[in-house]
């Protein structure tokens, strides 16, 4: 899930987690046995190579696309930044850093990471959840238990439970904390919603529905990825459908399969089934102009 803001007049939001080995907990949407993985962010967009070296493009002001060296097992962008999981498990993160939100633990290892808007969290090997950055409504203070994944959204955090329940803390103002009850796959908050894959491969989604991001169309799905006011999923036939939201393209996919995605603020980035990366959207930094080797 990425995180951005919105022009003058809008809120600020958002969103990767996505995810990873379940939606949105690494970045975005990933498939298991992915070789090429991507995220998107703010104004930019990341992408992890099979070799496991990270690759960035789009906008670098506030130093979001200078990702450090080193290879990776995955990588999770939001507005400003984004954060990593280095092949020894430990984390790192760069970009904006005016919460603490680039400054992750110095110590531990972690299987998942999700930069939210001034905010990430990580999961630890022993699936208990570790945050850090901005936390003036509890964002980054996680409930004790473990989980399977996490995502976190610009003031809101959610995760899967052990259980296969969902919880969320920080900012629920429009209901974006208080997932309903049930069993699911996957979660993906973003800034007033968030949406989740039930066990029957159904979506939920929850919060605002201004753009209709909180009302997702029927069938069967196998990742789904929460932007900045829009959603896309990717149906059990690898097809991609996205709702919400499409002032800039963001929610108008090209035709053809998908076996990851992720939404960034206004624009998104899947990949194909070949490992070719596809981005579309706002375009106004480089965001979707996707680097020679990855397109």
């Amino acid at each position: 899930m990425s995180i951005g803001s919105g022009s003058a007049g809008q809120r600020q939001w958002s969103g990767l987690v996505i995810l990873v080995v379940t939606a949105c907990a690494l970045f975005g949407a990933v498939s298991a046995g992915a070789k090429v993985r991507v995220t998107s962010g703010g104004d930019f967009s990341c992408a992890l190579k099979d070799s496991g070296k990270i690759a960035c493009w789009g906008a670098d002001n506030e130093g979001q696309t200078s990702s450090p060296k080193g290879k990776f097992r995955s990588v999770s962008a939001a507005d400003y930044g984004a954060c990593a999981i280095r092949l020894d498990r430990s984390l790192a993160c760069w970009g904006r850093d005016s919460n603490g939100q680039a400054e992750p633990p110095a110590k531990g290892t972690y299987i998942s990471v999700s930069m939210g808007g001034l905010h990430a969290c990580a999961l630890k090997e022993s699936h208990k959840v570790k945050c850090w950055g901005d936390d003036d409504t509890g964002q980054a203070s996680p409930p004790a238990g473990k989980f399977k994944s996490i995502s976190a959204g610009y003031a809101t955090t959610c995760g899967v439970r052990m259980d296969e329940t969902i919880a969320c803390w920080g900012t629920g103002t429009e209901g974006q904390a208080t997932p309903p009850a049930g069993k699911f796959r996957s979660v993906s908050a973003a800034n007033y919603s968030t949406c989740a894959i039930r066990l029957n491969g159904t979506i939920a989604c929850w919060g605002d529905n201004s753009y209709g991001e909180t009302t997702p169309p029927a069938g069967s799905f196998t990742a789904l990825s929460s932007g900045y006011v829009h959603v896309c999923g990717i149906e059990t036939s690898s097809d991609l459908v996205c709702w919400g939201r499409n002032d800039n393209g963001e929610s108008s996919p090209p035709p053809g399969k998908f076996k990851s995605i992720d939404a960034g603020s206004f624009h998104t980035c899947g990949v194909r089934p070949s490992d070719r990366v596809v981005c579309w959207g706002d375009d106004s930094s480089g965001q979707t102009d996707v680097p020679p080797g990855l397109g």
